[in-house]
């Protein structure tokens, strides 16, 4: 049995017989103790989509607590995250801390450290998350390249991406049909993600047309403004 505030003050033992009752002096009583302490912090957090992420909890309990959890709460739902759960790790009697091993959008929300002992249960004020991360920003400086027959170019290409991107490739437009440019493919360099620009080497009459530059990451595909390439042969 655990002792509760309620049982502070003065006892008296008392003992009868047949010859009457005598007490005892008066003891005091003082219960220490209480409802767990549970603090998380900074009010607000950002985390970087598929990185992993940490939200300290602090607990002090007297008695010691005996039960961890967390509640994600949003426009949408209530979830209750325990140590079992699959996605994350802590959040134990040890350590009460919430890491999310892969952060994704759904992850935003409040979020509250709530700790249990014999008296009760105690929550922390709660903390937001939010997760930055969108489809990659893809940029061309120029809109336009004229270049003669045999000539090289490169059709620049800029890529902002959080989460990094992945993938990169260009698409051809042009009277016959869509052309897709992956790196490797014969006559053209460039096409990574170190290195996302376009280079035609050399150009000929048949790469005339629009080019479009796009890279993706674990978010989706984003794409950069229509570059028009005209090449010109040597008698114009």
């Amino acid at each position: 049995m655990f002792p509760g505030k309620s049982d502070q003050g003065e006892y008296t033992c008392i003992a009868v017989n047949d010859l009457g009752q005598r007490g005892s002096l008066p003891t005091l009583l003082s219960v220490s103790g209480g409802l767990p302490e549970v603090s998380i912090g900074i009010p607000a957090h950002s985390a970087t989509f598929g990185e992993s992420f940490t939200i300290h909890c602090k607990v002090i309990a007297v008695p010691p607590h005996t039960h961890i959890y967390w509640e994600h709460i949003t426009e949408r739902f209530i979830r209750i995250i325990r140590k079992d759960t699959l996605g994350v790790s802590g959040v134990t009697l040890h350590d009460p801390t919430l890491t999310i091993d892969y952060v994704t959008t759904s992850d935003a929300g409040s979020y509250t450290c709530s700790a249990e002992n014999a008296l009760g249960k105690s929550s922390s004020k709660s903390t937001i998350l939010n997760v930055d991360g969108d489809m990659p920003v893809v940029e061309v400086p120029l809109t336009s390249y004229t270049v003669k027959h045999g000539h090289d170019v490169a059709l620049l290409c800029i890529v902002s991406s959080k989460p990094k991107h992945t993938n990169v490739y260009w698409i051809k437009d042009s009277d016959k049909g869509k052309l897709v440019y992956n790196h490797g493919t014969t006559g053209t360099i460039g096409m990574t993600v170190e290195n996302p620009s376009l280079s035609l080497k050399p150009v000929i009459i048949t790469d005339s047309g629009l080019y479009t530059c796009l890279a993706s990451n674990v978010i989706g595909t984003g794409a950069s403004r229509a570059i028009s390439l005209i090449g010109k042969d040597f008698c114009i």
